[in-house]
């Protein structure tokens, strides 16, 4: 059964089922304030897992601001929609939920041999079954009705072909789009197990397959995220001539080559970057588990290689490092196109046709200017061209 119309409709909606506008903590959540990051890649590459964890690194990153990160409160702001047409499942409480992945994600780190087993040789958190919306919610602590909300769409990797117009539909609506990337898979030098775990043929040829209007010009912010890349960060931090995470921005290049020409191309307009993350930060791959006889790779139920890990030799616990990284880009990317239109109204023409910027110096000048005066105070703690992260293609300059 093919997702619904009606489906779609749902996972791009800003209203509750009573047709009102979201709200968080009894305020309202003026639509244009909404804004959608689309997560592409395989199940259980950590898509999940790294939203756990993007917002515990965004806190910290905002702990010395104005700023409130949060998941939004009311029930809803984690909804599974499934393929069957039944009714969205909303999740009744957005901050139990969370907590709950990151004890999981916490036992992990603690213990990943023999937590692993619970997810299926997969570590992390089990794989969604369905398109899930989570909004976070950012905030001014002085002004809780000043709101942005931040919807990351969380699509299973086979919807890619299976779905292909409708995933085209999300694509078309996002702000922003993360392909995460599974690091141990990319980094295996087997292109059996990076095939099959990361799908990156199928994402490159959903990309090619992409119907472009050419009539749309609006600029677009694409970011590789590799996951779980603690073991290749660990190695430059131990030997700074080793060079491990840009061997890992080369692979993304390379497997990827087809879906960075056809984004980049003079169409598209996207601007390009890879922003890796530390998922947990306490453990690393350590393998890929053989089967009793030696003789190849143990697989699970999916057919992937399973994965192992081990703890890390500095022994942190969960610790997630980088994943606020993606955000900050993000609102780096959105900062420059103010920033262009103040300098030059006549570049305003470039982004005129995107839907979501219909009013964007509006959103951030009047209904959500208190959240974007804090968030300007933390985009310089954008990492650039080093440790991994890299603007592989910029035309118009929104990433310098």
């Amino acid at each position: 059964m093919s997702l619904s119309q009606e489906t779609i409709n749902d996972v791009l909606s800003f209203k509750d089922k009573d047709g009102k506008p979201l709200c968080h903590r009894g305020n309202p959540i003026a639509e244009k304030c909404c804004m959608i990051i689309l997560m592409m890649g395989p199940r259980r590459c950590g898509k999940t897992s790294v939203l756990t964890s993007i917002s515990q690194c965004l806190k910290n990153v905002c702990a010395h601001t104005n700023l409130c990160v949060e998941p939004r409160s009311s029930a809803g702001g984690i909804t599974i929609f499934k393929r069957n047409n039944s009714e969205p499942e909303r999740i009744a409480s957005t901050t139990k939920f969370f907590n709950n992945k990151r004890d999981e994600l916490k036992a992990f780190a603690d213990n990943p041999s023999s937590v692993l087993n619970n997810f299926g040789g997969n570590a992390g958190i089990a794989a969604t079954s369905g398109i899930m919306n989570y909004d976070f919610v950012i905030s001014c602590n002085n002004k809780p009705a000043s709101m942005l909300l931040l919807r990351f769409i969380d699509v299973p990797g086979e919807y890619y072909l299976e779905e292909e117009e409708k995933v085209q539909e999300l694509v078309n609506k996002s702000n922003c789009i993360i392909i995460a990337i599974d690091t141990p898979a990319l980094m295996s030098g087997k292109q059996i197990i990076q095939s099959k775990v990361n799908h990156s043929d199928e994402i490159n040829d959903y990309f090619e397959k992409l119907n472009i209007n050419e009539n749309d010009n609006k600029s677009r912010l694409i970011l590789f995220t590799p996951l779980k890349s603690e073991k290749w960060f660990r190695i430059d931090e131990e030997n700074k001539d080793s060079k491990q995470m840009d061997k890992i921005k080369d692979k993304i290049k390379h497997y990827y080559e087809n879906t960075i020409n056809k984004l980049s191309n003079n169409i598209f307009k996207a601007s390009i970057a890879i922003t890796p993350v530390m998922t947990i930060g306490g453990v690393k791959f350590f393998g890929y588990s053989l089967n009793k006889d030696g003789k190849g790779f143990a697989l699970n139920n999916n057919g992937e290689p399973i994965p192992t890990y081990i703890k890390d030799n500095q022994n942190v616990g969960y610790y997630p490092k980088y994943c606020e990284q993606p955000l900050l880009y993000f609102f780096s990317f959105i900062d420059k196109l103010l920033e262009a239109n103040q300098l030059n109204p006549g570049l305003w023409h470039i982004i005129r046709h995107a839907q979501w910027y219909v009013g964007l110096q509006q959103i951030f000048t009047n209904t959500a200017k208190p959240v974007y005066d804090e968030l300007k105070k933390i985009i310089s703690s954008r990492i650039k061209d080093e440790k991994g992260f890299a603007v592989i293609s910029d035309e118009q300059g929104l990433l310098e």
